[in-house]
This record gives C-alpha cells, sequence and structure tokens, in this order.
C-alpha cells in the first residue's frame, strides 16, 4: 500500500508549530520561535531583531487564519490538514506559496545577507522542536546545489515540493525537518 508523503509532512509541520504541544496551533505558538531564535542569536526580548521575526511570524499567522475552519482562533490538526489540501489544490496555490515563502525567507534570513545559511536554517528549525543533527541534515537536503547557502528560490523550489510531493525521496521533504 502506498504511504500518503504529503499526509505526513503535515503532520510534521503541524507538530513543530504547536510549539507548546497542546494539540492545536494558536497565534501564540507563532511567539515561541521568533524569541527563541533571537535569543539564539544573542538578541533580547523586544530588541530590533526579536521584532523584526515577530513581524515576519505575524504575518505567516495571518495567512493561516482561512485555515481555522470554525473560527475558534485556534487550528485543530484535522483543520491543518483539510486547510492546507484545499490551498495546495486552489487556483491561488501559487500566489500563496510565492506570498508564503517570501515571508519563511525573512523569517530565515536573520542576517539580511539575501540568503539562507546551514546555521540560519538550522536556528530556525530548533526554534520549532527539531534538534540540531535533523535541522543540519535537513539544509543538507534543500541544498541541491551544494552551494552552502539557499536563495529564495531555492527556498521556494523546496517549499513547493513540501507540499505537492509524493516522492518519498524528493528534497524538500525535509523542509520541517525529518518528515518519517
Amino acid at each position: 500500500m502506498a504511504i500518503d508523503v504529503v499526509a505526513q509532512k503535515m503532520t510534521r509541520m503541524f507538530d513543530n508549530f504547536d510549539t507548546n504541544r497542546n494539540g492545536y496551533i494558536d497565534e501564540a505558538d507563532f511567539f515561541r520561535p521568533a524569541a527563541w531564535i533571537a535569543g539564539r542569536l544573542g538578541h533580547p526580548i523586544r530588541s530590533e531583531m526579536h521584532l523584526q521575526l515577530q513581524g515576519a511570524y505575524e504575518k505567516m499567522w495571518s495567512h493561516l487564519i482561512p485555515v481555522d475552519a470554525d473560527k475558534d482562533g485556534r487550528i485543530t490538526r484535522a483543520e491543518w490538514d483539510q486547510g492546507f489540501r484545499q490551498m495546495s489544490s486552489g487556483d491561488s496555490f501559487a500566489l500563496t506559496i510565492g506570498q508564503a515563502t517570501s515571508i519563511l525567507f525573512d523569517c530565515v534570513d536573520t542576517d539580511g545577507d539575501g540568503n539562507i545559511s546551514a546555521e540560519e536554517f538550522a536556528n530556525w528549525l530548533c526554534g520549532h522542536g527539531v534538534d540540531r543533527p535533523n535541522a543540519v541534515e535537513s539544509f543538507r537536503r534543500l541544498d541541491r546545489r551544494g552551494a552552502g547557502v539557499m536563495s529564495k528560490a531555492d527556498l521556494k523550489e523546496g517549499v513547493v515540493e513540501f507540499f505537492t510531493s509524493q516522492d518519498p525521496e524528493a528534497p524538500g521533504n525535509w523542509l520541517h525537518g525529518p518528515w518519517r
């Protein structure tokens, strides 16, 4: 029997964003990673870096609000799965992915040099509960050119693969850490 690779990746992504592990995602789950990543980089709470990261996470949250089907301010695992399946099969998928990639890129490119380094990517994933060895391996898999950095185009390729590919070996599967 064939496995549903996309469903497994959606489960992993939900688990990463449910930062307090209470079984649903709400806006508070988007404040924790920004604070963790800023702190990891030596920037205190309310610093310019923290506020920039927080702003990027707030944008990410605003894109997720439509997934909250019952409008109770939190997203259940079922809403998450259904919402992303609908988004990835709709006509606006390319636009949504482009916007989401830009927001994600801004979150992860913490030094603002226009590329995501292995360290920046690992810090981002660790902020979502992925252990450092798996975060480093995720970057290695996503860095298709072996350049040691990812451009926005490289990241978008991984994001599209993450949401659409049923190929168990696709590099984009590693966007949120190991998916199986």
